[in-house]
């Protein structure tokens, strides 16, 4: 777009002005409309039953962990041995919490763990069926997305 002078006298019209108007109010439209990330709505999967499917792993097809959590507690039992584990759930914001000083409650533990490790979730998309979220560790150099639903 060019840049034009409104002066007194010119011979630029009033539809040429209300022109070059318009396209700002466009780009200004635009600039500020996608600079705006929607944050998820993870308030509607701070408390709940979820699942996560274990079909991506070799031999586990139609195995699944089911999340329970509430207030500070999530609680996980897993559908190959009924093994049921529980860690305390601190949120350090909107959309991301950390799992530690996880509990055997029923089952034996299938992996070791140390008192201090810890788990970071990170939610990033929230649909009425499912979230979706990066998982971290203190204790392993992988970030792993996964895809949990809400039950």
């Amino acid at each position: 777009m060019e840049s034009r002078s409104y002066e007194r006298g010119s011979e630029i019209g009033i539809g040429d002005a209300i022109e070059d108007m318009k396209w700002l109010f466009i780009i200004f439209t635009f600039l500020t409309s996608s600079s705006f990330v929607q944050e998820p709505d993870c308030q509607r999967v701070k408390n709940g039953t979820f699942s996560i499917p274990l079909d991506n792993i070799d031999g586990m097809e139609g195995q699944y962990t089911r999340l329970q959590r509430k207030g500070g507690y999530q609680t996980e039992t897993t559908s190959i041995d009924d093994s049921e584990s529980r860690y305390s759930v601190k949120w350090i914001d909107d959309c991301t919490y950390l799992l530690f000083d996880k509990k055997m409650i029923s089952g034996t533990k299938r992996v070791p763990s140390k008192p201090t490790d810890t788990l970071k979730v990170e939610i990033f998309n929230v649909t009425d069926e499912f979230y979706e979220a990066y998982v971290s560790s203190n204790f392993a150099d992988m970030k792993l997305e996964a895809k949990i639903f809400i039950e």
